[in-house]
C-alpha cells in the first residue's frame, strides 16, 4: 500500500526539522549550536554521480563538487550559511551537488573561518581568497563565474561580488542569494512581523551572531552589510527567499535598492516556506524548483 504525503505535510516536516536543530532553552552554547546544525545535515542524500574533492583554495580548505567531466562550462562559488558561527562544506555537499547538476557547473564550497574564534573580516577575507584562487588556478574568466550564498553566506556572496568588481579581477557574471542576510544591523521589518512563524532565526539570534562576528565593528558598515553598499556594479542578481522568515525584508529591500541602481534583479518569494528551504530539496518540490531556477539563471548569465 502506498501512502501519499501532502505538500502541506512536507512543508510542516521542514519547519519541524529546523525547530529540532537546537535544544529548547535560552542558554544554548556555541558548541551545542554547531553540533545541532551539523546533525541536521548528516543524513541529507548526495547525488551518487557527484565527484567531491578537497582542495586548498588559496589557503582556504574547500570542497570542489562536480557532476560529469573535468572541464566544466562554468563555476560557482557557494558560501554556506550558519550565522558565520557554524556550518561547513560537508554539510552542504548534497545541496552543492544538486546545484552543480542544475547549473552544469563545478561548485567550490570554501570552509571559511568561523566566529567567535575568528572575527570580522576573517570570513570575507577567506571568501575572496578562495574565489580569486579559483579564477587564477583554473584560468576562469569572471564571465564564467557565479557566486551564491545561503543565509549568512549570502552576505559573503554579495560582498564578494562587489569587491571582485571594485578590486579585481572583475565582477562575477551572476549573484544568487538564498534567504540571504544582507543587513547586519537587523533592522528589517520582518524581524518582528515574522518572529512568530520563523522556525529557526529571530532578532535575538541574529544579533548574537552579529556580535560574535563583528566584535565591536560597525554593523552598518557597507563592507559588512551589503544592503548599505553602492550596488550599481552588481551583476544580474537572483534572490530566493521564503515568506515565513525574519530575513524576508533583507531581500525585499536589497532587490529594491539594486533595481533602483540599475541592476537586473529577480526576487522570488516562496509562499509558506521558511529559511533556506533549498536544503530540503530531496523531498520538497519547491526546494528543487528553486535550485532548478538558480541553475537556469546561472547558465543564462554565464553562457
Amino acid at each position: 500500500m502506498s501512502t501519499t504525503v501532502s505538500s502541506e505535510e512536507l512543508r510542516s516536516q521542514v519547519f519541524a526539522m529546523w525547530r529540532s536543530m537546537l535544544p529548547d532553552r535560552p542558554d544554548v552554547t556555541i558548541e551545542e549550536f554547531r553540533a545541532g546544525y551539523d546533525r541536521m545535515f548528516r543524513d541529507f542524500p548526495i547525488d551518487p554521480g557527484a565527484s567531491i574533492t578537497e582542495v586548498d583554495a588559496g589557503g582556504v580548505r574547500s570542497l570542489l563538487v562536480q557532476i560529469g567531466g573535468p572541464d566544466p562550462e562554468r563555476y560557482v562559488v557557494y558560501f554556506h550559511g550558519g550565522g558565520l558561527m557554524c556550518g561547513n562544506p560537508e554539510g552542504v555537499r548534497g545541496t552543492a551537488a544538486l546545484l552543480a547538476r542544475a547549473a552544469d557547473a563545478a561548485v567550490l564550497v570554501p570552509d571559511y573561518r568561523l566566529a567567535p574564534e575568528h572575527a570580522y573580516p576573517a570570513a570575507i577575507d577567506d571568501a575572496l581568497a578562495a574565489t580569486r584562487w579559483l579564477l587564477a588556478s583554473r584560468g576562469v574568466d569572471p564571465s564564467r563565474l557565479a557566486v551564491l550564498g545561503d543565509s549568512a553566506g549570502g552576505a559573503l556572496a554579495a560582498l564578494c561580488a562587489l569587491r571582485l568588481g571594485a578590486e579585481g579581477p572583475g565582477a562575477p557574471a551572476a549573484l544568487v542569494g538564498w534567504s540571504p542576510w544582507l543587513d547586519w544591523t537587523v533592522s528589517g521589518a520582518t524581524v518582528e512581523t515574522k518572529a512568530a512563524v520563523d522556525p529557526i532565526a529571530s532578532g535575538p539570534s541574529l544579533l548574537m551572531s552579529a556580535a560574535a562576528y563583528l566584535q565591536g565593528h560597525d554593523a552598518a558598515d557597507p563592507a559588512v552589510s551589503a544592503l548599505f553598499a553602492d550596488l550599481a556594479e552588481l551583476p544580474p542578481t537572483l534572490l530566493e527567499v521564503g515568506s515565513e522568515e525574519v530575513l524576508l525584508d533583507d531581500s525585499v529591500r536589497f532587490a529594491a535598492r539594486a533595481e533602483a541602481a540599475g541592476v537586473e534583479v529577480t526576487l522570488e518569494v516562496a509562499d509558506g516556506l521558511p529559511h533556506v528551504y533549498q536544503y530540503f530539496a530531496s523531498f520538497l518540490a519547491e526546494g528543487q524548483a528553486s535550485i532548478d531556477r538558480t541553475g537556469s539563471f546561472i547558465v543564462k548569465h554565464t553562457a
